[in-house]
């Protein structure tokens, strides 16, 4: 798909996850019910395509964790089929919801939407951190704290490249994400863990998107920390939380799991996808109704698999 890029200045918006708050990115738009001008999607689309945009990153580290597993237990097609649509789910279905929104902006304002994320990463973090107390569940409250560290040190990296130039990023040990169990039975901890997912696979995506963008104009060392904090956020804080969570099971209730899954993804878009067009934001309308169509396909894919 290819859609016009919308320029507008990204400012913090707060989401729920599972109950708990995470903060996202959106975009400014002049305050009325109806389309601009420009075209800029109308307030409440924005905020409707942004929270798309999260089940959209969590659903690429969903899948290619899913798709590891199954080609761990030998079960190569089903691994396909995950990454496969994986791939569909952020290089299509993401990008073009974040060009109708204008997640990617000059370097400067990449930068500081990163500052805003990362400094509301360091807040969630250690709230989640004593609800984890509260439940009796150390382990996961000593890993909020770890990563709230982490994110503290991103942090200091994008004021660094907001002063000046760009610093060299982490480094990053990935962790296999395996099937599990989870680790806290507590509703409010899993709801916590939930949220943080959500919450790194965003910011996996957005700074993937803003180290392009880095690229693009010139700015190979900014480029380099986006995609050096974008690695850690996915491939040790994600991964590390998918295993606290229980997330990766059998291939069957893997299976079953995106089914599910896609079954809201179809419902959520039919809703926004009509609710866009009643304000008259035709063409991101019609983006979601379109986005709306592959996941009925990935439906039927998963439905295939789990029938086979």
């Amino acid at each position: 798909m290819n859609h016009t890029l919308l320029p507008a200045r990204p400012v913090l918006l707060s989401l729920t996850a599972a109950g708990v708050g995470i903060a996202v990115l959106a975009a400014v738009a002049t305050p009325g019910s109806a389309a601009t001008a420009s075209g800029t999607p109308s307030p409440a689309t924005v905020a409707e395509v942004r929270h798309a945009m999260v089940t959209e990153a969590f659903a690429y580290g969903q899948y290619r964790a899913y798709a590891d597993a199954a080609e761990a237990s030998g079960d190569r097609t089903a691994a396909d089929a995950w990454r496969s649509v994986a791939d569909v789910e952020y290089w299509d279905h993401f990008v073009s919801e974040g060009q109708q929104v204008g997640l990617v902006g000059t370097n400067e304002d990449d930068v500081r939407a990163a500052i805003a994320s990362e400094s509301g990463a360091v807040g969630d973090y250690g709230r989640w951190a004593r609800v984890a107390d509260r439940a009796g569940c150390p382990e996961v409250a000593a890993t909020f704290r770890e990563i709230a560290d982490d994110e503290q040190g991103h942090l200091a990296l994008f004021r660094a490249a907001r002063d000046g130039h760009a610093p060299t990023g982490p480094s990053v040990d990935p962790v296999a994400i395996v099937p599990s169990s989870p680790a806290c039975g507590d509703a409010a901890v899993a709801a916590a863990l939930s949220a943080a997912m959500d919450s790194e696979t965003l910011a996996w995506g957005q700074y993937t998107q803003w180290a392009q963008q880095a690229v693009n104009t010139g700015d190979p060392a900014l480029a380099a920390l986006f995609r050096e904090v974008a690695a850690v956020e996915l491939e040790d804080h994600f991964a590390t939380e998918a295993n606290l969570a229980g997330l990766v099971g059998t291939v069957r209730s893997d299976l079953d799991a995106s089914i599910a899954s896609e079954q809201d993804a179809i419902a959520m878009y039919g809703r926004y996808a009509a609710a866009a067009s009643s304000r008259g934001d035709t063409a991101t309308a019609s983006l979601l109704s379109e986005v709306r169509g592959d996941e009925q396909g990935h439906l039927a894919s998963f439905n295939a698999l789990a029938g086979r």
